[in-house]
């Protein structure tokens, strides 16, 4: 059987690249001659973004600073985003590039099932209906796999748009509980919660795929997708308390000026040795705490968003430490300051998780099936 996935991997995101790799490297275990979809959806901007006077000052601020590190770095992120390039290259098979809606039906055609997910590619801020494969011409069978919305709300005036993107689809699971009270009433049924495709294998196994070099530094590693001032704060207090250094994978302007080693040439192997690696990982990010439980790693996990607010993308993360029961190890937004922590039981975690990753795993199955 061939199978066409829809979803990001031309980003240079550590977890958009991960989450790709590790959906097509599952189904081609399983048997199945499977291509990402190669195919870039012209950039839509965001719906959601401020725009008082400070948050203007801010992001020009942000936006200094961003270009300095450019500069400073720029050997560094021109190795960085080669090795980026060259994992997809080595590790995924992708199907002839796409230039055109009409190439993309031929493509999504040659298909016997298209596969769309994971990472927040329904997200509305974002609609396209190609995420969706929403084209009459498109005959081929459509189910979906963790998806997210990574939104609280879904915009009025997107809501007829999916509905009708989504009436194609034999089979839809997402990746969090409020996806699935987002979706219901759009598809008349409540679809099934998977576990994110970076979930699906072992951290033995991304060990094995990677070939991962263990050293015996002692450090905490900081991987922020945001720019917070009192999260760094936090981080900070938190390495001189437990006198380790710190080791930083730098993403936005501020993480290029904080006190600690910058790692700006880390491509998805160094990305993943470095919480291999790490004594503590304390972070924003969805798939670094992933990886951090899938390496049976102490971790910190802050909400990058303010809760309760339209935008906010905090599902993703509640849902996260929710399934295996680690709440106290996710931090409000904002917080300035690292309670002391009880250690993670991982013979627990990984008991879930080999549960989870069973589960999900039939489901995929069930969904290429049907």
């Amino acid at each position: 059987m061939k199978v066409g996935i829809i979803t990001w991997f031309q980003y240079e995101n550590y977890g958009t690249k991960l989450q790709a790799l590790a959906l097509q490297a599952f189904l081609r275990n399983e048997g199945y001659d499977t291509q990402l979809i190669n195919y870039e959806v012209p950039e839509v901007s965001q719906t959601f973004k401020k725009n008082t006077l400070i948050s203007r000052l801010f992001d020009k601020i942000k936006y200094i600073l961003l270009q300095r590190a450019k500069r400073l770095f720029s050997s560094q992120l021109k190795i960085r985003s080669l090795r980026m390039k060259q994992v997809i290259s080595d590790y995924c098979v992708l199907s002839p590039h796409i230039a055109s809606d009409e190439e993309y039906v031929k493509i999504c055609n040659q298909f016997d099932i298209i596969i769309c997910g994971s990472d927040q590619i329904w997200n509305p801020n974002w609609y396209h209906r190609y995420y969706y494969a929403d084209f009459p011409e498109i005959h081929v069978k459509k189910v979906s796999y963790a998806p997210s919305l990574g939104i609280n709300k879904i915009p009025e005036q997107i809501v007829p748009l999916m509905k009708k993107s989504l009436a194609s689809f034999s089979r839809i699971t997402v990746r969090e509980e409020n996806a699935i009270d987002l979706l219901e009433p759009l598809i008349g049924y409540r679809p099934q919660k998977v576990i994110d495709p970076t979930m699906l294998f072992s951290g033995q196994q991304w060990q094995e795929m990677f070939h991962l070099d263990i050293d015996e530094d002692r450090y905490i590693l900081c991987y922020f997708l945001s720019d917070n001032r009192h999260h760094w704060k936090a981080a900070r207090d938190f390495a001189h308390e437990h006198h380790l250094c710190i080791k930083i994978l730098p993403h936005e302007a501020f993480s290029f000026f904080q006190n600690g080693e910058i790692h700006a040439d880390a491509g998805i192997k160094e990305f993943l040795e470095l919480i291999l690696n790490a004594d503590y990982i304390i972070t924003d990010s969805f798939h670094g705490a992933v990886f951090s439980i899938l390496f049976n790693k102490e971790f910190i996990l802050f909400e990058r968003f303010r809760q309760n607010v339209y935008s906010s993308q905090n599902d993703r993360v509640l849902n996260l430490v929710r399934q295996f029961n680690l709440e106290d190890h996710l931090l409000a937004y904002n917080s300035s300051c690292i309670e002391k922590l009880n250690n993670i039981n991982y013979e627990r975690v990984m008991s879930v998780m080999t549960d989870l990753r069973q589960q999900s795993a039939e489901i995929l199955s069930e969904e290429i099936a049907i």
